[in-house]
């Protein structure tokens, strides 16, 4: 994710890569500028700066079941009862802070088998960061099927168990609306409790008005009815498995269709922007490339850089546009003072003006650096 949280790339196949920042082009030793009659020329470049930015890094479990449910809802349980995982189960809220992954067998270890991931409790506020919530719904977004697991006693609050429902369901939609057209099995869990199956008829007679026909009353402490969910859901997933390799079939036979695009932007593309009377930018990605690989210190190399600036054009653009002395000119992370004069007044040549710009800015940043040294109480 970028500064802002839009997601750069989803990387989710084992040797996926993706270019991020580009190091710097490397400069060019002064070998690259001996001549017959300068056997030994004083000009090389500079490096390159590379590419910086702040990037934000999101693991997400791989998983191809998502266990979802309000903290205390038997999650945790029915994993250990499914796989042999062992996450920690106790009878309190938010037992599981962290996901957990277990593996299910269907047959035996010659069978099906599936990853089922325990995604810790959410609760309402959830897709706004209530709860951590963030940190739990992104490892949802991964799994192919979600068994929403409903405490159907209500728990020790003597909560409405469809509400529970109903709360849950909201807070992954509003975190990613992808997520809810996943499919959905509802696991009612604790039947082995009167309260339990006290409310089974009801939560059933509601979720069949509204759609859901998956329901399975299971017991996570006991086993009551996990086997038969377990076959439900691995079913589901061999479907999703053979809709999947149709459709890969389907891509590989059909011929891609070529797609022209622009080149990349030419580096001896440049522009001059007049940003205010006396003030002037100069932009492209060949000369700033070049201000920023220039060696100021060396004399010779700044002469090389004012011939760029001559031949390119860039000098004759400024003074078309009405540049003065005294005027700034911007490339790159530079700031020149335009048509700088000698001591005795006399206005400096486009060479001149280059050398004496960076002479200044060399005299400014040693006087930056022993203001930096006196400290701030004695300035």
């Amino acid at each position: 994710l970028d500064e802002t949280g839009e997601q750069i790339a989803d990387l989710t196949n084992p040797g996926d890569e993706l270019m991020l920042a580009r190091g710097g082009k490397g400069g060019l030793g002064n070998v690259h500028f001996k001549t017959s009659t300068r056997q030994a020329p004083r000009v090389a470049e500079l490096g390159e700066p590379g590419e910086e930015r702040w990037l934000r890094l999101e693991l997400r479990l791989i998983a191809d079941v998502g266990l979802v449910g309000l903290p205390n809802a038997g999650k945790s349980t029915l994993l250990a009862s499914s796989t042999r995982a062992r996450p920690k189960i106790a009878d309190y809220p938010f037992t599981t802070l962290q996901p957990n992954l277990g593996v299910v067998e269907i047959g035996g270890p010659a069978g099906q088998a599936f990853a089922m991931a325990d995604i810790p409790g959410l609760i309402e506020g959830a897709a706004g960061g209530a709860g951590l919530g963030h940190e739990f719904l992104r490892h949802v977004r991964r799994t192919r099927v979600l068994v929403h697991v409903l405490d159907a006693s209500g728990g020790l609050e003597g909560r409405d168990p469809l509400a529970d429902f109903r709360t849950i369901n909201a807070e992954i939609a509003t975190f990613d609306s992808g997520m809810s057209e996943k499919p959905m099995f509802i696991a009612l869990n604790k039947v082995d409790l009167q309260e339990a199956r006290d409310n089974v008829s009801l939560i059933r007679e509601w979720m069949g008005e509204h759609g859901y026909t998956r329901i399975f009353e299971i017991s996570a402490a006991t086993g009551e009815g996990i086997q038969p969910l377990l076959l439900d859901v691995a079913e589901e997933l061999r479907e999703i498995e053979r809709l999947e390799a149709e459709q890969r079939s389907a891509d590989e036979a059909t011929p891609k269709r070529r797609v022209y695009t622009l080149g990349d932007e030419n580096d001896r593309a440049w522009e001059v922007v007049r940003q205010s009377p006396h003030h002037f930018d100069v932009t492209g990605r060949g000369i700033e490339r070049f201000t920023r690989m220039t060696n100021f210190d060396v004399e010779d190399s700044v002469r090389r850089f004012q011939r760029v600036l001559a031949g390119s054009g860039i000098q004759g653009e400024l003074e078309r546009q009405g540049i003065n002395d005294g005027d700034i000119v911007h490339i790159a992370e530079f700031e020149l003072p335009w048509g700088d004069t000698d001591r005795e007044g006399n206005l400096l040549s486009a060479d001149q003006f280059v050398a004496a710009a960076l002479r200044a800015e060399s005299e400014l940043e040693r006087f930056e650096d022993e203001e930096e040294d006196d400290g701030p109480d004695d300035r």
